[in-house]
């Protein structure tokens, strides 16, 4: 599994990229004052979904053009 660290130095290898917290504090990353990836805490629901296969702790959100094509 990644890391914080891996998540940063990945994150920082992209052209303009900055690292800087979010509103709440958290890490966030950003390019041009837009964020792109950001640590949230895991929330209520997704422990529900996710049961005993939710991890501890905060995870990674990213922001994508949208969902992709259902499972094939």
């Amino acid at each position: 599994m990644a890391t914080w660290e891996d998540v940063d130095r990945l994150a920082l290898a992209l052209p303009g990229s900055v690292q800087a917290p979010s509103h709440s504090g958290s890490r966030s990353w950003r390019v041009r004052d837009k964020a792109f990836a950001w640590e949230r805490p895991l929330r209520r629901a997704d422990v529900t979904e996710l049961g005993d296969a939710a991890p501890d702790g905060p995870v990674l959100a990213v922001r994508v053009p949208d969902v992709g094509p259902g499972p094939r």
